[in-house]
């Protein structure tokens, strides 16, 4: 009987050794899915940025123009 319990270690080692190998390929294919979300995401962000200052400019240079219209008026 020892042998039976041997190769039912065996057996349940090699379970959980492939077992272990499945998660870690689960979890390195979640791990490249999420660094695309996160390039996306960071994408995303640089791009609503760049309009945010594009507006912020503007503003800016309508603040400018309409002091110089101000002060000449005066």
């Amino acid at each position: 009987m020892p042998w039976l319990q041997h190769r039912g270690s065996l057996q349940v080692i090699r379970h959980l050794n492939t077992k272990g190998a499945e998660d870690s390929c689960n979890l390195q294919e979640a791990a490249g899915e999420y660094e695309v979300e996160i390039e996306q995401i960071l994408q995303s962000t640089a791009e609503k940025v760049g309009a945010f200052n594009k507006q912020l400019a503007l503003k800016q240079e309508e603040s400018r123009i309409a002091l110089v219209i101000q002060v000449n008026c005066a």
